[in-house]
């Protein structure tokens, strides 16, 4: 939503921050990462879920892949503060985000843009973090990557993200 925002209003945000995600689906990199971090059995999963979302795919990418996600452990609390709806996952994923791409759009930014992005998340690489930032303005383009991060990078090293956050809010 963020970065339709900037395509739509890219003068509005006073700032932007853009973690852990992808302006395009990029299917082959995110397979090559599951399958280096989970290796074949992930990739298959991976590959099933996102060409053909359902509840029988879902459940298989949520026992195998969802764990390759972070290196730390999980949030025991994480699923209570979040509205899960799966049949908007399942119908984005087989129909939208087939085809988007938004990183047309990213070159109109002008405001300050932070792209945070962990070398090892599997659903949003690293690359597609790098095409995000490379397509905004360098004017405007602040890039975060941290080492051995996952998806969300604050939930593998809460301090370093933070700080990175605190930084870019108050500059």
């Amino acid at each position: 939503m963020a970065q339709r925002y900037i395509t739509r209003h890219p003068a509005h945000p006073a700032k932007v921050i853009l973690s852990s995600t992808s302006a395009r689906l990029s299917l082959p990199r995110k397979l090559a990462m599951f399958e280096r971090l989970g290796g074949a059995e992930a990739r298959a999963a991976a590959e099933r879920f996102w060409t053909a979302p359902d509840e029988v795919s879902w459940a298989t990418y949520s026992r195998i892949c969802r764990p390759l996600y972070n290196r730390s452990a999980a949030d025991s609390q994480a699923a209570q503060r979040t509205l899960f709806k799966p049949e908007i996952l399942f119908h984005w994923a087989a129909t939208e985000q087939q085809t988007m791409d938004l990183l047309p759009g990213l070159a109109q930014a002008q405001c300050p843009v932070l792209v945070m992005a962990g070398e090892l998340d599997p659903v949003c690489p690293l690359v597609d973090a790098q095409d995000i930032a490379d397509a905004l303005p360098a004017r405007w383009m602040q890039f975060e990557a941290f080492s051995g991060c996952g998806h969300g990078v604050w939930r593998d090293d809460a301090a370093a993200a933070f700080a990175a956050l605190r930084r870019f809010i108050s500059a």
